[in-house]
């Protein structure tokens, strides 16, 4: 249902409609790890731009999953989100450091992020924010269909809420926040 590659190109990890992710090997164009643990299809999977051992997956069974695939077999299992409601999308904070943000809406318009320096903790919920999402640096894009909404990350709150002029006629379907961003 989706597939990913990792920072360095070398894997590919496939979302399975059976609950699995398998991880390729590009260079051999071999699974090198089957991923278990969903119990519902596996709807995206994300690695995380600054490591690649980290590796985010939702499926519909209200889960998120983290998982660090090159670690030794004992220590793959992954650490799982349970959510009220279904989700609808996933993203990386772009960072060039270690760590950051990992955000995620769901069915009922929900942004939640979570800090990957503190176990991925919640630390932030914000109602009314869509069903997509994008990250820049430090500021990061909902959508809804018919409107924008500027979040600032570091701050946890809304900066600006950007609603088409074209109303019904015209939805938002694609947005993205460039590396070289010039929103702060």
């Amino acid at each position: 249902l989706d597939i990913s590659f990792d920072n360095t190109g070398e894997c590919l990890a496939i979302a399975m409609v059976d609950g699995v992710i398998e991880v390729w090997d590009i260079k051999t164009m071999k699974p090198i790890y089957t991923l278990k643990g969903h119990t519902g299809s596996v709807l995206k999977v994300k690695w995380s731009l600054n490591d690649r051992n980290t590796l985010v997956s939702y499926s519909n069974d209200k889960t998120i999953r983290i998982w660090h695939p090159h670690s030794i077999p004992s220590n793959r299992n992954a650490d799982k989100k349970i959510l009220p409601n279904d989700i609808t999308d996933i993203d990386w904070q772009k960072i060039s450091n270690q760590g950051g943000i990992l955000g995620c809406m769901d069915n009922k318009g929900t942004l939640r992020m979570f800090d990957s320096t503190k176990n991925y903790d919640l630390i932030s919920t914000r109602n009314s924010m869509g069903n997509k999402l994008t990250f820049g640096y430090n500021n990061l894009i909902t959508l809804n269909g018919y409107e924008m909404n500027l979040f600032d990350v570091n701050k946890q709150e809304r900066i600006k809420r950007i609603k088409s002029k074209y109303s019904n006629d015209a939805l938002i379907e694609n947005v993205c926040l460039s590396y070289e961003s010039c929103l702060n």
